[in-house]
């Protein structure tokens, strides 16, 4: 017969083994959650809601980011995806920077536009009006926003991102692209 003493000790260890045996199978569960396949994003996806204001930035979205640069003189762009829908105007404003910035979308197609200064030394404030076709890709697009050469000092900024019908004054005069993929545009 096994003794007041033996009993516990016998409780304690098995007690002890099944923490034990928690904590493997919670590490075990980690390392998969780690490394189980996940969907891949290249920042926050962002909608705006669709407007038909003709108002300068009506209905569009009011965000605020921050372009970072570390100690170690390495660049940190702000980056979003934001959605748009073929045959839309999609706007983004840089309404406010604490340094000169540029901004830069990329669309699914790969058709790149950017603009650093939307008027030259006089206002050096990025703004992107982007006609969004079957060709240049519907659905998600890359917002990069960083300082125009990729150096420091880091800045906060705030930023309008609206998304209206083709042909709308806030897509008037639209963004040409800095870059278009070829075989994208040939099946349009």
């Amino acid at each position: 017969m096994m003794s007041t003493m033996q009993i516990h000790e016998s409780r304690s260890a098995k007690v002890r083994l099944t923490i034990h045996r928690l904590a493997i199978l919670f590490m075990i569960g980690m390392m998969l959650g780690v490394v189980a396949p996940m969907s891949a994003t290249a920042g926050s996806l962002l909608t705006a809601p669709f407007s038909r204001s003709t108002a300068n930035n009506g209905g569009a979205l009011s965000l605020g980011g921050t372009y970072q640069f570390d100690e170690f003189t390495q660049a940190d762009p702000w980056v979003a995806q934001v959605y748009a829908s073929p045959s839309e105007c999609l706007r983004i404003d840089v309404y406010s920077q604490d340094t000169d910035l540029e901004a830069v979308l990329v669309s699914p197609s790969g058709t790149v536009w950017r603009n650093d200064d939307r008027n030259g030394s006089s206002d050096r404030r990025p703004l992107l009006k982007v006609v969004t076709t079957v060709a240049t890709g519907i659905g998600w697009h890359v917002l990069q926003i960083s300082r125009f050469d990729g150096k420091g000092p880091g800045a906060n900024f705030k930023f309008y991102y609206g998304r209206y019908p083709a042909g709308n004054p806030n897509c008037a005069s639209p963004t040409s692209p800095s870059s278009v993929n070829a075989v994208a545009a040939s099946k349009e």
